[in-house]
C-alpha cells in the first residue's frame, strides 16, 4: 500500500525549533542528537544556539563574537511615582514577565517597581538591579552579575516609550565603577536628548510625577 504523502507528519523527535523564532529549550532536556535530528537547531535556555551533527549537540555561542557571552533582551523602565523615582527590569520573553533567562545578566532584576537608589556610588548598594550614578545623573548603572569586557559593548538600546516631552537616546556603555565598595566593569545606560545631544538627568525635574522612560536592550553579555 502506498503512503499518503499528504498526511500531516506527527513525529516529534524532540522539540525542534526555528532558531529565528528564539524559542528557548531547556538544555537539560535536549532530545538525543540522533540522525533524525542531524540538521536541527535548538536555542538553549542558556542563551546559546546548538546544532546537532547526528552524534551530539554542539553550542555555537548564540552568535556572540565574544567568548562566554550569551544573548540577553530586557526592558528597563524608570518612573516618577509621587516624587520618587522607581524602576523595574523585565525580561523580554514571550509573556513579558520574570523570571526570564534573557535577563540573567542583571542581579536582582525585578518586574515590580522599586525605589531607585541615588546615593554616593561607593557607599550605596543597588536595589533590584540598578542605581542612578551619583557621579552623573544621566547614567543608570545596572548590577551586572559578572565583570564585562571594558571597551566592548555588544548591547543595543532604544527608548521606545517616554512621556517626558523629550525625544531621548540611550547609549549602553561598559564602565568600571565602585558601587557599594565593589569595583566592577558593569553595563551602564547614558541618556541624552536627541535634538541637542545634551545629557538627560534621571531626576524628578526631568521626569515629573507620573512620567516615565522605558529602554529596550538586546545583545550579548557575560553572565
Amino acid at each position: 500500500m502506498s503512503k499518503d504523502c499528504s498526511a500531516v507528519c506527527t513525529c516529534t523527535p524532540g522539540r525542534l525549533v526555528d532558531p529565528l523564532g528564539l524559542t528557548p529549550f531547556p538544555v537539560a532536556n535536549f532530545p538525543p542528537a540522533g540522525d533524525d535530528n542531524r540538521f536541527s537547531v535548538l536555542l538553549g535556555d542558556d542563551g546559546n544556539l546548538y546544532v546537532s551533527n547526528g552524534v551530539q549537540w554542539n553550542a555555537v555561542g548564540g552568535g556572540s563574537v565574544v567568548p562566554g557571552e550569551v544573548y540577553q533582551a530586557f526592558q528597563v523602565s524608570v518612573q516618577n511615582q509621587s516624587g520618587t523615582l522607581n524602576h523595574k527590569i523585565i525580561g523580554l520573553n514571550a509573556t513579558g514577565s520574570l523570571p526570564s533567562q534573557l535577563v540573567d545578566g542583571i542581579n536582582g532584576a525585578s518586574g515590580t517597581f522599586t525605589p531607585t537608589p541615588t546615593g554616593t556610588d561607593s557607599s550605596t548598594p543597588f536595589a533590584a538591579g540598578a542605581k542612578i550614578s551619583s557621579a552623573a545623573s544621566q547614567i543608570l548603572i545596572l548590577d551586572t552579575v559578572v565583570a564585562q569586557d571594558t571597551g566592548l559593548c555588544a548591547m543595543q538600546g532604544v527608548v521606545p516609550q517616554s512621556d517626558t516631552g523629550d525625544v531621548l537616546q540611550v547609549l549602553p556603555l561598559i564602565q568600571s565603577r565602585d558601587v557599594n565598595g565593589v569595583t566592577l566593569a558593569r553595563l551602564e545606560l547614558q541618556f541624552r536628548i536627541a535634538s541637542s545631544g545634551a545629557f538627560f538627568g534621571l531626576n524628578t525635574t526631568n521626569i515629573a510625577n507620573g512620567q516615565f522612560v522605558t529602554v529596550a536592550l538586546s545583545g550579548f553579555m557575560k553572565v
